[in-house]
């Protein structure tokens, strides 16, 4: 697969800032620069104006003058002019300072919850009192909900990557195979199928641990009758996948069964739900209402999903605090989750598109979960 085309998404975002009646825009956050430009290095920024007169501005440093040129051609943005900081010359941030004041703009959008404290504070020094900053949170993740075809692809073959190479890996799934072994030959054999990176630092928790909603892999080596909780994901093309499964190593015992039962009755429930203009805050709800009638909510104790992109945790976020309605070709986890502490947990996830009637699972690897 190609470089992904992000030429009109520095139009959309401009049209965005004319209807929110703002001048300009400082995006450093790498995932909005890459979003915007197709740029994948650790140090770029990007300074869009309102007026359609003024280029973007793309900003680097020597290091990566020539990878920015490539990338932003392949990514069909020629015409954002490139700025690059040289080792003896002005730094990045005095540059786009630079920029801002000549163009005679009162107020420029930040990406204040990405910036550190000290370059917020060197940015207000360089801007003095001549222009003032307004944070700009969740303005082009506002765009990024929405995946276009070819972010769509990226996602689908990640997720491809993933199941594979759990099929794989799944036999090593046994009595006397460690927590760490075994995500080490996952991950393994997600960067032999294709993928960028992991998406994440794979989570396997056996035995008592599973009931760790975040349990990273440990020296436990797994035993007969442990649950296995798995959660992993791949890279492709910046776009991640997750995905988890809950494996029962030998025949479960009733509670380990009627608690798997539950936790896939709930996700399945949620599932038939979705669809575009569903809100995140009700498919939390149904989630937890049944759990609630089995009498187990109080042990789901994360939100339901999240949003997932060029971050694994992206907008929207499906929680009880929610005020997001779903749309077509928003990306979703759901991911309901019972933990019972120091006995064992489940949690079921699959990535999801959603559609105008309902949604397209990307995740595909089955869900049967009895190791024999």
């Amino acid at each position: 697969m190609g470089p992904i085309i992000t030429k009109n998404r520095v139009e959309d975002l401009k049209t965005l800032l004319r209807h929110r009646k703002d001048e300009a825009i400082f995006i450093s956050k790498l995932e909005n620069v890459r979003y915007l430009t197709g740029f994948t290095g650790s140090n770029g920024a990007l300074l869009v104006f309102t007026h359609q007169d003024i280029s973007p501005i793309f900003f680097t440093d020597s290091r990566y003058e020539e990878q920015s040129a490539i990338q932003l051609t392949a990514s069909n943005c020629e015409d954002i002019k490139v700025l690059v900081s040289r080792p003896n010359g002005p730094k990045l941030l005095e540059q786009v300072s630079s920029e801002a004041l000549r163009h005679d703009i009162q107020t420029l959008l930040i990406e204040s919850s990405d910036l550190r404290v000290s370059a917020l504070e060197e940015l207000g020094t360089f801007l003095a009192t001549h222009i003032d900053t307004k944070s700009s949170i969740g303005v082009v993740e506002s765009l990024r909900r929405k995946k276009d075809d070819a972010e769509l692809q990226a996602i689908e073959r990640a997720s491809e990557i993933a199941d594979q190479a759990l099929i794989r890996v799944k036999g090593l799934l046994r009595e006397g195979t460690s927590e760490r072994d075994f995500a080490v030959e996952l991950e393994y054999q997600m960067m032999k199928l294709g993928a960028d990176e992991r998406s994440f630092a794979s989570i396997v928790a056996s035995g008592p641990r599973s009931s760790l909603p975040h349990g990273h892999p440990t020296d436990r080596v797994i035993a007969e009758g442990d649950v296995v909780i798995v959660d992993f994901g791949a890279i492709y093309n910046g776009y991640h996948s997750d995905c988890t499964r809950t494996f029962s190593i030998g025949e479960p015992t009733p509670q380990v069964q009627e608690v798997y039962d539950l936790v896939l009755s709930a996700q399945l429930e949620v599932i038939s739900h979705v669809r575009a203009d569903s809100s995140c805050k009700s498919l939390d709800e149904i989630a937890r209402d049944v759990l609630r009638k089995s009498g187990v909510e109080h042990l789901f104790i994360h939100s339901l999903g999240h949003g997932v992109g060029l971050e694994v945790h992206e907008e929207p976020f499906l929680s009880a605090r929610s005020e997001t309605v779903l749309s077509p070709r928003y990306v979703i986890t759901v991911e309901p989750g019972v933990y019972l502490p120091e006995l064992f947990g489940v949690r079921i996830e699959d990535t999801l598109v959603v559609t105008k009637d309902g949604s397209k699972a990307l995740t595909k690897v089955d869900k049967d979960w009895i190791i024999s």
